[in-house]
């Protein structure tokens, strides 16, 4: 609509202006101003308009009071709304107009559809109007499909959708959609509509976040909408006054298809984030995740006896390979071939039926925990071991359920299953999604994996698995944050180019980390749905089973290692990846990797922090800080840490184009600078992952290299890598928070800023004054650069310098610490160390 017709339309009334608030109710309408940026148009639902947490809307109430709206205008059809900010406008009538029939399109079919409730596998229809007809009668339709060809007997040849996220060619089909005669829209004030729910592709509860400058509204609409109460998936406390008793306090009563929030992104990056973090404030950010979280884990799907285990990680902590989970696989329960049975079988058996009793929780594997012979024990020495040895461990779980979703004896059922295990010394679970039998959505029958109006049994369990896991952190006393391993809702295992909407699902699903994306992932298709889903999802921590399938080569998986150490979760699984049986030289990379994913904890945990306001995931896509060039959407690379450019290769693959940012980066195994941006070749030998430092960041790494438990690491030294660029004027700031176990210890904030003129600034800032940990700085110059003066608080401090290495050495590695050299084609480090204190301080270098 154009700013004229717009006006003409809007017919001003002043005589209808009322006292401004920022909510107003219009009929079956409810309008929340709550913020510049953010708008809820909400129709009201079977019991009303809501005002509790839902599944998918969280924090509602952060937003107070928001801004003031007020009625400006009202004709029969239609009620315009007014705020500094926007005009919004929603329709007299019920929030549903009639459907045209009209507007049908040959050849097409719809992309990622949801079918509306009514008819879940379709119904039969002789014509397209016949069809159209129907879905006009459906509160929930939005859109339809008709099969023009039947010639192959089939009996169902008309879906109705309650959502659809476009459309594709299709041969005999009719794509058809429902308009709105009198559309809910948002406008700004100069008369441009901003979105609008006219088209059902503006009106989804799925979740796809747009790419940076890739659109400046985005509405995404809390449906299926229910409460859940804040005990979630466990057992309903004793003294809890609910009246849904059979639904455990689970809500649906009031659910309806179209509460819409909208967001009001702007055409800037600044834009695009404010958006992000309000959609965080709205639903609930990603839980910070326990620091042991960051650490390497391992699973291998082998029924071990306690011997074979405790020999493996004797192996590990004998080859000084850092490891903070040691996990089961299926092989924790008494896992037999039978326990693939038929689930349609084992739904009418009981937990003493040989063929199904792994679908339950009380049949361990004695060869591995003798000590449970007796079912009533729960005391596991295994536990105790593995806890003596400050160890993490889950279980996998391919759940079975005896009752439909939220129901009280399937809550029971899982709690009670769960917890004990937790009760004897589980750290947590994972929650697998592969199998024929698993969670459903709720309300869908227990055999199937269906999905319940968009919302995905994957989904579902995460929310079950996550809930369950952190009650159980309050009943036993748990001090750890909770977290669990779970699906990210897309297909059974990823394929390189696959597209980045295959994961998408309801709001919610990014409040239960941590995420794993199927079996057999290729590399490529690891880095690409890890990179995508950060953006598109919200879900920072995606990551698929480190290594391989089978038995890698020693390339292979130190391909596989570079990415994972230079990811997300590093976590090794379904192939023997048992270093110790590796070369020699295989053994020192890996071990040369685990460590440096170890040293980089205090970077990687303050990355946690950044995901909660803003949604900027530790790896990130490259368009999240260079939106101007398409080139940065590219998905087969990304940012580590805001500081380093990785781009993996595949396993068997030597040779990639990479995009280099605009700037300098330095080659971190060659030291060599490339500028950007534009296209870059780069061959590296197996044991190198494509990476590039850049210029202008700083990155904290602890001086603790020995530790091989997160907890355990001393973080009484920590490192300042700094890659300062003295010709251009920069900021690049690091904010250090205390270990998980250390609560108490105020965050730390480094700043790097270089003034443009060969001047570099360090600033160690604390909001309170505490006793902080030493620093060593070590400031990676260019070539031909060198240090002038090095300046701690206005005094001159005495440097070491470090020349390149020679370029034969196999002894340059990144982030290698204290005392080491760099790389051949690099310039010298100069390093000094500042002790202990309770001050902040500022560090100048004069670079020339």
């Amino acid at each position: 609509m154009t700013s004229a017709a717009f006006v003409v339309a809007f017919a001003y009334c002043y005589m209808c202006l009322r006292v401004a608030a920022d909510r107003i109710t219009v009929g079956s309408w409810r309008v929340d101003a709550l913020s510049p940026t953010l708008v809820r148009i909400e129709p009201s639902g079977p019991l009303g308009f809501e005002d509790r947490p839902t599944f998918g809307i969280r924090n509602r109430t952060d937003f107070g009071r928001g801004i003031p709206i007020k009625l400006l205008n009202q004709t029969a059809e239609v009620v315009w709304l007014k705020t500094d900010y926007y005009f919004v406008r929603v329709p007299v009538s019920s929030h549903l107009a009639p459907l045209q029939c009209n507007a049908n399109t040959p050849n097409t079919d719809g992309k990622d559809p949801v079918r509306a409730p009514e008819y879940p596998n379709g119904t039969k229809a002789e014509t397209v109007e016949a069809c159209c007809s129907t879905c006009s009668k459906s509160q929930d339709c939005t859109a339809y499909i008709f099969a023009s060809d039947t010639t192959d007997g089939r009996k169902k040849n008309c879906w109705l959708l309650q959502s659809v996220a476009g459309t594709r060619t299709r041969p005999n089909r009719i794509f058809g959609q429902r308009k709105r005669v009198h559309a809910a829209l948002v406008a700004s004030l100069d008369g441009t509509v901003l979105w609008s729910n006219e088209s059902t592709f503006n009106n989804q509860n799925i979740l796809h976040w747009p790419s940076p400058l890739n659109g400046s509204t985005y509405a995404v609409v809390d449906y299926p909408r229910f409460f859940v109460p804040p005990w979630g998936a466990s057992p309903a406390p004793s003294n809890a006054s609910i009246d849904l008793i059979g639904t455990n306090g689970y809500d649906f009563r009031n659910n309806v298809n179209g509460d819409t929030y909208v967001f009001l992104l702007g055409n800037t990056l600044d834009g695009w984030y404010h958006g992000r973090g309000e959609f965080l404030r709205l639903t609930g950010p990603t839980p910070l995740l326990p620091d042991y979280s960051y650490g390497t884990w391992y699973t291998w799907y082998i029924p071990y006896t306690e011997e074979e285990a405790k020999s493996d990680i004797y192996q590990w902590e004998v080859g000084n390979f850092p490891l903070d989970v040691w996990a089961l696989d299926m092989n924790w329960r008494n896992t037999t071939n039978a326990s693939r049975a038929n689930p349609y079988t084992c739904r009418s058996q009981t937990n003493n039926n040989t063929g199904c009793q792994d679908h339950y929780y009380s049949h361990p594997n004695l060869t591995l925990m003798p000590g449970l012979a007796t079912l009533d024990n729960d005391t596991c020495e295994w536990f105790n071991w593995l806890k003596q040895r400050g160890l993490h461990t889950y279980f996998n779980d391919h759940p079975y359920p005896i009752a439909k979703q939220a129901t009280t004896d399937e809550i029971l059922f899982r709690w009670e299953g769960l917890l004990r295990w937790m009760k004897r010394g589980l750290s947590y679970w994972w929650f697998d999604h592969n199998w024929a039998f698993t969670l459903p959505a709720p309300f869908e029958n227990t055999w199937t994996q269906d999905s319940w109006e968009g919302l995905s049994g994957a989904i579902w369990g995460s929310h079950v698995y996550y809930t369950v896991v952190a009650a159980a952190h309050a009943l036993l006393g748990i001090e750890e944050r909770p977290i669990v391993l779970s699906r990210d809702n897309g297909p059974g295992g990823w394929r390189t180019g696959d597209p980045n909407t295959a994961g998408n699902g309801v709001v919610g699903h990014h409040r239960y980390p941590v995420w794993w994306t199927g079996d057999g992932v290729p590399l490529y298709a690891s880095v690409q749905s890890m990179v995508d889903e950060s953006v598109h999802d919200f879900r920072p921590y995606v990551h698929s089973d480190c290594g391989g399938h089978g038995v890698p080569t020693d390339e292979a998986l130190l391909r596989w290692t570079g990415h994972c150490v230079f990811g997300t979760i590093l976590r090794y699984h379904q192939g023997d990846h048992r270093f110790w049986l590796r070369s020699n030289q295989t053994q020192d990379y890996i071990r040369k990797y685990l460590q440096t994913r170890y040293s980089l904890a205090p970077s990687l945990i303050a990355a946690g922090r950044v995901v909660q306001t803003q949604g900027f995931p530790p790896v990130a896509r490259c368009d999240m800080l260079w939106p101007e060039y398409t080139e940065a959407r590219a998905n087969l690379q990304y940012m580590h840490l805001n500081a380093s450019l990785i781009a993996p290769l595949e396993e068997a693959i030597s040779t990639r184009d990479v995009w280099i940012p605009p700037g300098a980066w330095q080659d971190a195994w060659n030291g060599t600078v490339v500028t950007g941006p534009g296209a870059y070749s780069v061959t590296k030998p197996a044991q190198q992952i494509p990476m590039w430092h850049r210029r202008g960041s700083v990155v904290v790494t602890t001086a603790d290299r020995s530790a091989q438990r997160m907890a355990r690491q001393s973080w009484d030294t920590l490192v300042l890598e700094a890659f300062p660029d003295g010709d251009v004027a920069n900021t690049h700031v690091r904010v250090v928070h205390g270990q998980e176990h250390l609560p108490s210890v105020s965050p730390v904030r480094v700043t790097m800023t270089t003034d443009g003129h060969g001047v570099m600034t360090l600033d160690i800032t604390s909001d309170t004054p505490q006793v902080t940990s030493a620093y060593v700085v070590r400031l990676h110059l260019r070539q031909s650069e060198r240090v002038t003066a090095v300046l701690v608080d206005g005094q001159a401090t005495p440097v070491v310098v470090h020349a390149p290495d020679s370029c034969d050495s196999t002894d340059v590695f990144p982030f290698s610490g204290e005392g080491t050299r760099p790389a051949c084609g690099a310039g010298v480090v100069v390093e000094f160390r500042m002790p202990v204190s309770t001050l902040s301080h500022t560090i100048k270098a004069h670079i020339v």
